[in-house]
C-alpha cells in the first residue's frame, strides 16, 4: 500500500488506518460502499412466518460474532419485547450461533425471538421491519445500517463514528455501545412511537440517494482516471 498510486478506503476509519501505515495523504481516496436504492426499493415482500404475522418486528443483520454485540442485542429485546406483540427476528450466522441459541433460551425468549440464519430477503425484511438494531462496538463502512436507510427501515445505533458518519439524532435512535438498558429503551420508543420512527427513517432515507452502484462506480473510474495522467 506505501508503493501504491492510489488506495480506496470506504470509510474514515480506513483512511485513518492506511495513514498510520504510512500511506501519504494526497494518494488516500474515500470512496463509501455502494448502496444499490433501486433494489431495496424494488424488493418482493416477504412472507413471514405465521406467528410473526401481524405483529411489529425488530429486525437484527450481521454475522454472529462478538463485535456485533449479539448478547446485548437479546438481552435488550427479552426486556424490550416482555409484555408485547412484537417479534424479533436475528439475521445471520457466524461463530457464537450456538451460544446466542443458548442464552435466547435462558432469558425465557424462544417466542419472541428467532435465530433466522442466512437470509436472503433481508431488504424485504428491512421493508416490513418497525426497526432494524445496528449496535457494534467498531464497524467500517456498515453495509447493514446503510442498507436499512434505503429501505426505510427505522434504526437503533451504537454511538460510534462510523455511525455518526451516516446519522445523525434526526435520522436515528443512539445508545451507548455495550448498554442492553439503553438499548431495550430505545426499541420501546421506536415501537411505542411509529410516526416518529417513520420520520425518522425518512430522514435517513434521504441520505443514501447519491451512493447508487453508478455514483460509486463513476467516482472510482475518476481514481483510475487521474492515476494514470500521474507520472510514474
Amino acid at each position: 500500500a506505501r508503493s501504491a498510486n492510489a488506495v480506496v478506503a470506504n470509510s474514515k476509519g480506513g483512511v485513518d488506518y492506511w495513514t498510520l501505515q504510512g500511506v501519504a495523504a494526497e494518494r488516500i481516496e474515500h470512496i463509501p460502499n455502494a448502496v444499490d436504492v433501486t433494489a431495496i426499493a424494488s424488493a418482493l415482500s416477504v412472507q413471514l412466518p405465521a406467528n410473526f404475522q401481524h405483529r411489529s418486528l425488530v429486525l437484527f443483520v450481521g454475522r454472529l460474532s462478538e463485535e456485533k454485540m449479539p448478547f446485548v442485542v437479546i438481552e435488550a429485546l427479552a426486556n424490550a419485547l416482555s409484555g408485547t406483540n412484537a417479534v424479533a427476528l436475528l439475521c445471520g450466522t457466524g461463530p457464537l450461533e450456538k451460544d446466542m441459541r443458548t442464552a435466547i433460551e435462558a432469558a425465557r425468549a424462544s417466542d419472541r425471538i428467532t435465530l433466522g440464519g442466512h437470509r436472503d430477503d433481508v431488504f424485504a425484511l428491512m421493508r416490513v421491519a418497525s426497526v432494524c438494531v445496528a449496535i457494534s462496538r467498531f464497524e467500517g463502512n456498515p453495509n447493514v445500517v446503510l442498507e436499512a436507510m434505503a429501505a426505510g427501515c427505522p434504526l437503533i445505533v451504537s454511538d460510534i463514528a462510523a455511525y455518526r458518519q451516516l446519522l445523525d439524532e434526526k435520522c436515528a435512535l443512539f445508545v451507548p455501545v455495550n448498554d442492553a438498558n439503553a438499548t431495550a429503551h430505545a426499541i420501546k420508543l421506536t415501537l411505542a412511537d411509529p410516526e416518529s420512527a417513520h420520520q425518522r427513517a425518512l430522514c435517513a432515507q434521504s441520505r443514501v440517494v447519491g451512493l447508487s452502484p453508478v455514483e460509486i462506480a463513476a467516482q472510482i473510474d475518476a481514481v483510475y482516471a487521474r492515476t494514470l495522467r500521474k507520472p510514474l
